[in-house]
């Protein structure tokens, strides 16, 4: 099991001792097995081909988040990767998964019911048909032989055919049975409520899904900057690290903005103010650090506080979802299960 605690601890010290990285790193994987023995092996080939510790480790995403690879490779720039490392031994390294757990952890459920309908899509294709293949042979007629692919007979496709009727004369009904519900109940105040109730929710998606991408872009933001910071490296550093990070091209272009201004002269708060689309509890925030000093300490104050609230939206975005989420894959269930067994038993009553 590969720990990136453990293994920034020992990198640190290779730093300290000034031991050559690729050295440093075989002699790690020497003690590790199974992938993460192959991991450290494919790190210590880029050392040697000429890569940087942050390019090589960017060859390796599955056991080095972007946070981690970009807090070294501004470490690396700046010449502090010694002090950078010592920061990232000292902080908890969890803090780089609790973005994924956080989005991942919710959806559990609702990827409940794309396995179910996975499920019963492979029972269908594999178990339902190929068994009705046999049992058509059995009759060794041409007429009743069904393809595994798919392509039916003449008269198997008409079977199919009036299925397909028979399935849009449910949706019919289910149709025409909600909108007589809603016409009968539409003065009725419940009704109303209930109606008014549901676009709001569907108004409160999209707004509610770009806040919390948002608070999650700053939570990044300010993870990496406090713990540069804290290592030694320059504030307009940092801002060019963190707006080659991350993904989101508008606020990227934001960070170099911020860059350009703060090279310039400007205070890190004024920059802020200038560039705009920052909240102003933060810009507020910030502006007192840099009064009383402890710019670092503050940003990590406000990467928790956007983490936390990351999260609440994304709860409010669990609860409403979850809803929607039975609703669509239950149809889907019951519209496939009505289809299957209406044509099922035309099938049958066709062979006898």
């Amino acid at each position: 099991m590969f720990s990136l605690r453990s293994f920034t601890t020992h990198l640190a010290g290779m730093v300290r001792q000034n031991l050559p990285m690729a050295q440093g790193v075989e002699m790690l994987a020497e003690d590790a097995t199974g992938r993460p023995r192959e991991m450290l092996h494919c790190l210590r080939d880029h050392l040697y081909q000429g890569f940087s510790l942050s390019e090589a480790m960017h060859l390796q995403p599955r056991y080095f988040p972007l946070e981690y690879v970009s807090i070294v490779r501004a470490g690396e720039r700046s010449g502090n990767l010694g002090e950078v490392l010592e920061e990232l031994r000292i902080k908890p390294q969890d803090i780089f998964h609790i973005l994924w757990k956080m989005i991942l952890n919710p959806l559990f459920y609702p990827l409940g019911y794309w396995c179910l309908l996975a499920f019963v899509i492979a029972v269908i294709s594999f178990g339902i048909i190929p068994l009705f293949n046999q049992i058509v042979s059995d009759f060794q007629s041409e007429d009743f032989q069904i393809a595994y692919s798919g392509i039916f007979s003449p008269k198997a496709q008409s079977v199919v055919v009036r299925s397909a009727y028979l399935l849009g004369f449910i949706s019919a009904l289910f149709i025409l049975y909600a909108l007589f519900w809603f016409l009968l109940r539409f003065f009725s105040r419940s009704a109303q409520i209930f109606f008014r109730k549901f676009l709001d929710t569907f108004k409160l998606l999209i707004p509610l899904g770009r806040r919390m991408e948002k608070e999650v872009l700053l939570w990044r933001f300010a993870t990496v900057s406090s713990l540069c910071l804290r290592a030694g490296i320059s504030l307009p550093e940092v801002l060019r690290e963190c707006s080659e990070m991350t993904t989101d091209i508008i606020f990227s272009r934001k960070l170099l903005r911020l860059v350009n201004l703060v090279e310039g002269g400007t205070s890190f708060s004024e920059a802020l103010k200038k560039v705009g689309g920052f909240p102003h509890l933060f810009i507020g925030q910030v502006a007192a650090a840099e009064r009383s000093g402890d710019l670092p300490q503050a940003l990590a104050r406000l990467a928790l506080d956007s983490r936390e609230k990351a999260a609440h939206y994304l709860r409010v975005l669990d609860n409403t979802l979850i809803p929607v989420f039975t609703l669509i894959f239950g149809a889907l269930v019951f519209y496939m299960g009505a289809w299957v067994m209406y044509t099922l038993s035309c099938l049958i009553m066709s062979f006898a």
